[in-house]
């Protein structure tokens, strides 16, 4: 993935529409929605659910589900 594509992303929960504006070399992204809003920390890949109690600071909020035309 690149800056300028498309992708569908989850955040808390809420599936959205936007562009990736900004990348980083640790699979983070930050992503322009439709809306206008930005996302600084959206994960290139869904987590891998833990049976462990995670930390607030491992708590994924936001992931790219896909890329999108």
């Amino acid at each position: 993935m690149k800056i300028g594509d498309r992708v569908l992303f989850t955040f808390l929960g809420q599936t959205k529409k936007g562009e990736i504006i900004m990348t980083h070399s640790t699979g983070i992204f930050k992503v322009k929605s439709d809306g206008g809003t930005i996302y600084p920390f959206i994960y290139s890949k869904k987590p891998i659910e833990s049976k462990k109690k995670s930390k607030s600071k491992d708590v994924i909020i936001g992931y790219i589900i896909e890329l999108i035309n």
